[in-house]
C-alpha cells in the first residue's frame, strides 16, 4: 500500500475539521526548518506530531490559534517519552484497539532489536491506521543524536516564549536561526 496518498488525504481532512491545523503545521515546520532540522524531521512527521495536538488534545483543549498549537508542538517535543513509547496518531478516529495494540507490540519490537545502525534512525516512532511500524516517515531521521538535540531545542524555545511571554516580538525570537537566550 502507498502511505502517501493516504497521508495526503488524512492531512486535507484534518485541514478541513479544523482551521487553525494548517497553519500551526506552516508555523512549526517554520521552526523547524529555521533550527536546520529540516533534514532530520519529515515534514509529514511534522504533520503527525501537530495532528496529535488536535486529534488527541487530552489534557487540554484543541488548540484555537496556530500559537497555541505551536507553543503545544513544543512541549510535546521537548517533554514526550520519545524512547519508552510511540506516538499513536489516530488521524480519522478509525483505529480500532487491535490496531494500537498491534501499533504497541511493533514498537515494543522495535526497541528489543535496537541498538545497531540500522535502527538509529527509527528514535521517533509515530503509527497511524495506515503505518502500524510508525517508521514511514521516521525510518531513517531522526537518529537518538539528533532527536536529543531537537527535544533541547525545543525546550529551549519554551524557557525562551516564557521568559518573554510580555515581550510583544517574543515569537519572532523563537523562530529566528541561532541563540535563543
Amino acid at each position: 500500500m502507498q502511505v502517501a496518498p493516504v497521508h495526503a488525504s488524512a492531512v486535507h481532512g484534518l485541514s478541513m475539521r479544523f482551521p487553525f491545523y494548517a497553519p500551526a503545521v506552516r508555523l512549526c515546520a517554520r521552526w523547524v526548518h529555521a533550527h536546520l532540522f529540516s533534514d532530520v524531521l519529515a515534514h509529514e512527521a511534522i504533520e503527525l506530531i501537530v495532528a496529535s495536538l488536535f486529534v488527541t488534545p487530552a489534557p487540554f483543549a484543541v488548540p484555537t490559534s496556530a500559537l497555541a498549537a505551536f507553543v503545544r508542538f513544543l512541549h510535546l517535543l521537548a517533554t514526550f517519552p520519545w524512547q519508552d513509547e510511540p506516538m499513536v496518531v489516530d488521524l480519522d478516529d478509525a483505529m480500532t484497539p487491535a490496531q494500537r495494540q498491534a501499533a504497541q507490540a511493533a514498537f515494543k519490537q522495535l526497541r528489543a532489536t535496537a541498538g545497531g545502525a540500522a535502527d538509529e534512525g527509527r528514535a521517533l516512532v509515530l503509527p497511524t491506521a495506515y503505518d502500524a511500524s510508525g517508521t514511514v516517515w521516521t525510518a531513517r531521521q531522526p537518529t537518538v543524536l539528533m532527536r536529543a538535540r531537537l527535544v533541547r531545542y525545543a525546550k529551549a524555545a519554551l524557557d525562551t516564549l516564557q521568559a518573554r511571554s510580555l515581550d510583544p516580538s517574543f515569537v519572532p525570537a523563537v523562530l529566528r536561526d541561532g541563540n535563543l537566550a
